[in-house]
C-alpha cells in the first residue's frame, strides 16, 4: 500500500499490485547514450523519448527506439 498526499495536503491510500510498476524518471539529470544505436532498456527508452522527442525527427526517433510503441506516440506529438 502508498500513501498519495495531494498539493493541499489530503491523503490517499493506494493499493499498488505487481501489474503496476512506478518510476519517476528525473528528466534534467537524463544524460543519452553518446552512440547513435538502439536503446534497448525499456526506461531508459522513454527517458530518452521525454527527454529528446521534441528536438529528433520522426525517422531519427524510430531509429534509436524502434518499438512501435515510440512511432505511435511520435504520431501523437505532431
Amino acid at each position: 500500500m502508498a500513501m498519495l498526499i495531494t498539493p493541499t495536503g489530503q491523503r490517499h491510500s493506494l493499493t499498488l499490485t505487481e501489474h503496476l510498476q512506478v518510476h519517476l524518471l528525473e528528466l534534467p539529470k537524463y544524460t543519452p547514450p553518446s552512440e547513435n544505436g538502439e536503446i534497448t532498456d525499456p526506461i531508459e527508452q522513454w527517458w530518452f523519448f521525454f527527454r529528446q522527442a521534441g528536438d529528433l525527427t520522426a525517422e531519427e526517433i524510430s531509429h534509436r527506439l524502434p518499438n512501435a510503441m515510440f512511432s505511435e506516440a511520435t504520431f501523437a506529438r505532431s
